[in-house]
């Protein structure tokens, strides 16, 4: 949908933590990008989720376009330019096992409009929503084509695309396959979750997570410190979910609380007596595994003039320049750790001491 916003099936979508290999071409040994998927959403009780990966894709990796078309009732699908239309389905090849790197292209014609549909499957999976449905015709019935196509099993969350004005634009997802009794016989039928309804909501999630690298632990975490709350576009870095001046990012960083109207981190300030010299230390919560999240401590005499040194976990905490500040104390708390940082430089009488740590 983006350079790093991908769509899929609700009921078989790619888990937060999974990676994803994008391919240049159809040469599965020619050049490929890994990412990582780090937050999704799903939208209402429907089929249609999108995720997050951890860092856009190169431009040369293009986009498809997704339909913006609002179409509620079979009445106006049967008057949009989707009707009776062409379509191309995405599923896996017959030909081949591998269902990653063997993926297959076939035709279909959009016949029938579904509103409101409920669809319930195993695992206590159940998903309501619109969608459009494409009959498989057999050799000989009128809406018959070249490379005739119906989903199988694990086509799902693969796009449903129309050529539309010369440009591959997705329709739908793969939701479902079952029959019905036609004029014709019985035929089986696919079934794509239609997205143009949701064409707000997809480019709300493209705009907020536009241009931006996240970490999995950042996608971890928003899934379980928001209290239920599903909106990704709520749940950015630079979003202040709660109104209380810290970005979440930062009350992710610093260990904070995303929903709490407060500036209250854990993070303590004091003087300490080293053998008759005092230093400042302070003492807070940090993230270990992130490694997108990058901590500096900053000293000095005044407010203008600081010396910055970073401070890391590698194995151990530690900072980059002990000129500056060291790491006297960390203690383990599982993926946080509560880390005191010590001035390099002592307090004196009439020379006071700055200190800050950010990232």
């Amino acid at each position: 949908m983006s350079s790093n916003v991908i769509i899929s099936a609700n009921h078989f979508h790619p888990i937060i933590g999974q990676s994803i290999v994008f391919y240049a071409t159809n040469d599965p040994n020619g050049a490929s990008e890994t990412r990582t998927v780090v937050a999704g959403e799903r939208f209402g009780v429907s089929d249609v989720w999108v995720g997050v990966l951890n860092a856009p894709l190169p431009a040369s990796y293009e986009p498809l376009a997704f339909t913006t078309d609002n179409i509620n009732s079979a009445i106006q699908f049967n008057f949009s330019s989707h009707h009776d239309a062409t379509a191309f389905l995405v599923g896996i090849s017959s030909t081949s096992p591998d269902v990653a790197l063997d993926m297959a292209v076939g035709q279909n014609i959009l016949t029938d409009w579904y509103s409101n549909i409920t669809v319930n499957g195993a695992g206590g999976y159940s998903a309501t929503g619109n969608a459009i449905r494409a009959f498989q015709d057999q050799s000989g019935d009128p809406n018959f084509i070249a490379y005739e196509a119906y989903l199988q099993d694990h086509d799902s969350g693969a796009p449903m695309i129309r050529d539309v004005n010369g440009e591959l634009t997705i329709i739908g997802l793969n939701w479902f396959i079952h029959n019905d009794l036609t004029a014709l016989g019985t035929r089986n039928y696919s079934a794509f979750s239609y997205v143009g309804n949701f064409a707000t909501e997809i480019q709300a999630v493209i705009d907020a997570f536009a241009g931006l690298n996240l970490s999995k632990e950042y996608g971890t975490w928003i899934g379980t410190s928001f209290d239920g709350e599903t909106d990704l576009t709520l749940m950015t870095p630079s979003y202040d979910y709660d109104n209380d001046g810290m970005t979440n990012y930062e009350e992710y960083a610093l260990v904070s609380d995303p929903i709490a109207y407060d500036h209250a981190t854990e993070t303590t300030v004091d003087t300490i007596d080293a053998a008759g010299t005092i230093y400042t230390e302070i003492t807070v919560q940090l993230r270990e595994a992130d490694n997108y999240i990058g901590y500096t401590v900053m000293t000095g005499s005044d407010l203008d003039g600081w010396n910055t040194t970073t401070l890391a976990y590698t194995g151990s905490w530690g900072t980059g320049n002990a000129g500056v500040a060291t790491v006297t104390a960390a203690t383990d708390h599982g993926s946080t750790w509560t880390v005191t940082v010590r001035d390099a430089v002592p307090i004196t009488s009439g020379a006071p001491r700055f200190m800050r740590i950010g990232y």
